[in-house]
């Protein structure tokens, strides 16, 4: 995680307090709520979703979140434990959280998890979003962006590889899928065309396809797809 999330609303910001709701069945059936209204939770919806306008305006009407629980309070098993901690696609449905370093922030809390299957919708209004435009480091280029005029209680954000691997667990949690992998040879993602082919990201045919074919026999091997 990284301090001071920026002016515009990121996937991966975690909010600080929040209300968190989970619905719970009892024996019976019927249909009940869990809320949370000073809970920490992670913003899970995709920046290309929360960057959406309609007429300048946000066109994003709700925002999904999973609820932040203290690592140590959840019975995993130590091979599971191993897993979350090292980064691992495995196991998809569940998000591991470093937050040693900001104790101050967190209450003392360092190690942190929530679930995929756990996520929740709070309507967008809550926090009511608005357009901003964020210029690059040049000043050359910009690209639209979405605030917030009340309840920002954003305290940390995922530093970039940690919202790669958010990405991929929900792409391969929801869907089954896997993003592009990253080439070990030459450090860019690619993409699996048919039989043996393989495309740069940049799409650029890949000479040493070899090396990806492997990567990918690989993911097999390790139960990653």
């Amino acid at each position: 995680m990284q301090a001071s999330p920026s002016e515009w609303l990121c996937q991966g910001d975690l909010f600080s307090p929040i209300p968190t709701v989970l619905p719970m069945i009892t024996n019976r059936g019927v249909v009940n709520a869990s809320i949370h209204l000073d809970a920490a939770a992670i913003l899970l919806t995709d920046n290309c979703v929360i960057d959406k306008r309609v007429n300048e305006n946000p066109a994003v009407k709700k925002l999904q979140f999973a609820p932040l629980y203290e690592l140590a309070s959840r019975e995993f098993s130590n091979d599971k434990l191993e897993q979350l901690r090292s980064g691992e696609l495995n196991p998809a449905d569940i998000c591991y959280v470093d937050l040693k370093g900001f104790g101050d922030l967190t209450g003392g809390l360092e190690e942190a998890c929530f679930l995929l299957s756990e996520s929740y919708s709070l309507p967008a209004n809550y926090f009511k979003l608005i357009g901003m435009t964020d210029a690059d480091a040049t000043g050359d280029s910009f690209r639209t962006a979405i605030g917030m005029r009340q309840r920002d209680t954003r305290i940390l954000n995922m530093d970039p590889r940690e919202r790669r691997l958010l990405q991929e667990k929900l792409s391969f949690f929801w869907v089954s899928a896997l993003l592009e992998p990253i080439c070990d040879e030459c450090k860019v993602s690619v993409a699996r065309g048919t039989g043996t082919d393989w495309i740069h990201s940049e799409g650029e045919p890949v000479g040493h396809w070899v090396t990806h074919t492997r990567s990918y026999q690989a993911l097999i091997r390790d139960g990653k797809i």
